[in-house]
């Protein structure tokens, strides 16, 4: 059983790890070679409250980015992108980044946590 690579909280059906193998069944591959996963997938991975209505990508760092659910449901261009890397003893260490035509690749993200509106203007 491979470690978990994200966590899914907040307004979903219940807190989930999801590992690389998860992410990798529903993948696809671009014409460029990237390795790319359906936001609205993931989403669904953590069975979204219907509730929610944003949800903030997390970082390593702390930093955050925060996207409207309405907008990934109706975006067809919304992706987790995989990205391989190689630890020093060999072994493959994946990461994950939101990659979008529009924006292009974002920094690294460990995390995802759906939550309302207002729950997110009281985080302010």
């Amino acid at each position: 059983m491979s470690s978990p690579l994200l966590i899914v909280d907040g307004m979903v059906h219940h807190r989930c790890s999801i590992t690389i193998q998860q992410l990798i069944d529903h993948a696809v591959v671009d014409g460029n070679g990237r390795i790319l996963v359906p936001m609205i997938e993931v989403l669904a991975m953590g069975r979204l409250d219907a509730d929610a209505e944003l949800v903030s990508l997390r970082s390593p760092n702390g930093a955050s980015q925060v996207l409207r659910v309405a907008e990934i449901i109706e975006r067809d261009d919304v992706f987790l992108r995989l990205r391989a890397g190689e630890l020093a003893c060999g072994a493959d260490a994946w990461s994950v980044g939101l990659w979008s035509r529009e924006a292009g690749p974002s920094a690294t993200i460990v995390s995802i946590s759906a939550m309302s509106f207002a729950s997110f203007v009281g985080m302010e």
